[in-house]
């Protein structure tokens, strides 16, 4: 093994690599992912690939390569070509499998290869959001629809056709299927899985009306007797914005009891506040739909979200969150599931600070622990992130997490800590700084900067890292690297290229 001083060596030559090949883009203290991280953290990869190319919206071609070396090896290739009358995007990893994903866009109507459809509350397709009814493909290691959508207009109505035919791999119980993975991995089968929808809606001067019908078929049955290989769905949904009041719904009909979500929002002045109430009744999510409720994937619950901010002055906000999730017809479980968020932010033009306290009922957390235990109730966790400019080319940030649970469980305490010094000229960037993690039997959760958004941190480690980043006119190189002082010593980092038109 490799000595303490012969690592620092080693970390020494990737150090000026990274100043004088490369540029960080230092990243500011990111704030925690909304809601519980463990429980969406398989989304994050989907969300930077759409950033991706939303950034690259107004470029007429664009190419991104990444190269990730880790215990596991893997590259990246994103790239976009866009004329007035067609857009091209594609994405192509490389490891231990090879997996991709192609969109073709004609007149901004027809759509062939991978795509995601964004209508409604998310009882049927993706949540509603700013970039569009048709999402850009994927991250290539997800699964998403793949086959033709077409969208067409009349002055205010509007219409949606899909359909998509997609084998994807299943993990199997006494020959039926008992759960669909979201991201590519080897199972010991596969099926195919045929989507089919068509939806109408109006748009009015203040949101819009329509409906949704949706139709799922895969090649073999379901383990669970409350799925089913065929099913069909109707929706209707509906959006107003008001002014400083925003109400939105969707209502899905499967087999008998219909599933409900219903949404508002209000901002006056410093004052916000969100109520969000979702009922699942009879409910089988579609294979593409959002998660429907915060706290849990399983049907038959009510589930109440409240949301409330206070901007006291300029530079100081406090924000309260609770959810509540109970199981219907639960007559002999009175306590339910829950989770509560305190937050405080506060900024000025040198410096910002954020501080959460989450609350959460352990039960919550089997998706991420399997060998836990009932007796013990709550999780606590807090959440620390700063930055301060020291000048105008030197600044100083810090990231930190505590995990706590009450009495002892399998889950038990867990700690991340991140500080480091960054410095800024026109064109160039770098960071450097050290983390520590602790956790005792379960990987911690941290987001990220990579491809994939987030990182499994193991049990114990000590760490160096340093980041840089070289803008010169339209192209990028970004050099990311770490540096393990314990356990493995290992040594991993991340090299990005791009270029633009």
């Amino acid at each position: 093994m490799p000595s303490l001083w012969t690592t620092l060596g080693k970390w020494s030559l990737l150090g000026i690599a990274c100043i004088y090949v490369s540029y960080l883009s230092a990243e500011s203290p990111q704030a925690e992912f909304d809601g519980i991280l463990e429980l969406s953290y398989e989304e994050l990869a989907d969300e930077e690939i759409s950033d991706l190319y939303q950034s690259w919206q107004s470029r007429d071609a664009a190419i991104k390569a990444g190269y990730y070396h880790r215990d596991e090896p893997y590259s990246n290739l994103n790239l976009q070509l866009k004329t007035p009358e067609i857009t091209l995007r594609g994405a192509y990893q490389t490891a231990d499998q090879e997996i991709s994903s192609l969109q073709l866009v004609l007149f901004e109507r027809l759509t062939l290869g991978d795509f995601r459809v964004a209508l409604g509350e998310g009882l049927i397709f993706s949540r509603a959001g700013k970039q569009g009814i048709l999402d850009s493909p994927a991250h290539p290691k997800s699964y998403s629809p793949k086959g033709v959508a077409l969208s067409v207009a009349l002055e205010d109505w509007q219409a949606l056709g899909v359909y998509s035919r997609n084998k994807r791999a299943v993990r199997l119980n006494a020959d039926k299927i008992s759960s669909l993975p979201k991201t590519k991995q080897d199972c010991l089968t596969s099926s195919m899985e045929s989507i089919s929808s068509v939806a109408l809606w109006r748009n009015w001067g203040f949101g819009h009306t329509g409906a949704i019908y949706y139709h799922q078929r895969y090649d073999k049955g379901f383990y669970s007797a409350d799925q089913d290989s065929l099913m069909q769905a109707v929706g209707v949904f509906a959006r107003a914005d008001l002014g400083m009041h925003s109400l939105s719904m969707e209502s899905v009909w499967q087999a008998t009891d219909p599933s409900i979500r219903l949404e508002w929002m209000m901002r006056s002045g410093r004052f916000g506040q969100k109520w969000r109430f979702t009922s699942l009744g009879n409910y089988q999510r579609p294979a593409y739909a959002s998660k429907a409720a915060l706290l849990t994937t399983q049907d038959h619950r009510d589930e109440i979200m409240a949301e409330l901010s206070y901007r006291f002055i300029p530079g100081l906000e406090m924000k309260l969150a609770s959810v509540q999730n109970k199981r219907l017809g639960a007559l002999n479980d009175a306590s339910g599931l829950s989770h509560n968020n305190i937050n405080i932010r506060a900024w000025d033009a040198d410096s910002k600070f954020s501080l959460s306290l989450k609350i959460i009922d352990r039960e919550i957390l089997t998706a991420v622990d399997s060998s836990y235990v009932k007796s013990v109730p709550l999780h606590y966790r807090v959440i620390v992130s700063g930055a301060h400019n020291i000048s105008e080319n030197w600044w100083l940030d810090l990231a930190a997490r505590y995990h706590y649970q009450e009495k002892q469980a399998s889950l038990s305490s867990g700690s991340f800590f991140r500080q480091g010094i960054g410095y800024q000229i026109p064109r160039f960037e770098a960071w450097m700084g050290f983390s520590i993690h602790s956790s005792t039997n379960y990987r911690m959760i941290i987001l990220d900067d990579s491809d994939l958004g987030y990182e499994a941190l193991g049990k114990n480690s000590l760490r160096l890292e340093m980041k840089s980043s070289l803008k010169r006119k339209n192209g990028c190189m970004t050099l990311r690297g770490r540096q393990d002082l314990k356990g493995s010593q290992s040594t991993t980092f991340d090299l990005n290229l791009s270029y633009t038109l």
